[in-house]
């Protein structure tokens, strides 16, 4: 079975850019940590992410994270601490998280993870909710932002593809 775990910014930015369907065409299982959705309800997200936080489709599986707190992952954010604990919990196959702090942490406890790996938002002085800006359709149909935030998008979106496909063949 192909599961995964989304963190926070990864299910903000895929319905940002209209692309959060792609999560169930990758993977047999999607499971969004309980944690995950209360940070996605968070007052300065836009209404429609917090609209889907409190009714995520029926594909995606709300849990909370039931692994003790580890004191090694007591700088990240709940949500990325609910990831990584529920990743491990459950032996997921993939851990979709962006937060550089996080994704070092998650792969030091050896788990397989994708995204952009940029500063974390502590240290950038912002947020997720205000670093993508979706705009006008692109000549692709999609809704863009952000260029650096595409590109990281596509090169998540063409890792998470490799692995689904690799996957299935086992």
């Amino acid at each position: 079975m192909r599961l995964v775990i989304a963190d926070t910014s990864s299910i903000n930015y895929l319905l940002l850019i209209g692309y959060i369907d792609i999560l169930p065409a990758l993977f047999e299982k999607v499971i969004v940590p309980a944690a995950v959705c209360e940070e996605l309800k968070h007052p300065k997200a836009p209404a429609f992410v917090r609209n889907w936080a409190g009714n995520p489709a029926a594909w995606v599986e709300v849990r909370p994270a039931r692994g003790r707190h580890d004191a090694s992952l007591e700088a990240l954010d709940e949500g990325e601490e609910a990831a990584i604990l529920l990743a491990l919990e459950l032996h997921a196959d993939l851990l979709l998280m962006d937060d550089e702090e996080g994704v070092i942490a998650a792969r030091g406890k050896g788990l397989e993870v994708t995204g952009r790996s940029v500063p974390s938002a502590r240290r950038r002085n912002a947020n997720c909710w205000t670093s993508a800006r979706p705009s006008s359709a692109s000549s692709e149909g999609i809704s863009a932002f952000h260029r650096e935030s595409w590109t990281g998008f596509s090169r998540s979106r063409r890792v998470a593809s490799r692995f689904a496909h690799s996957s299935s063949r086992n």
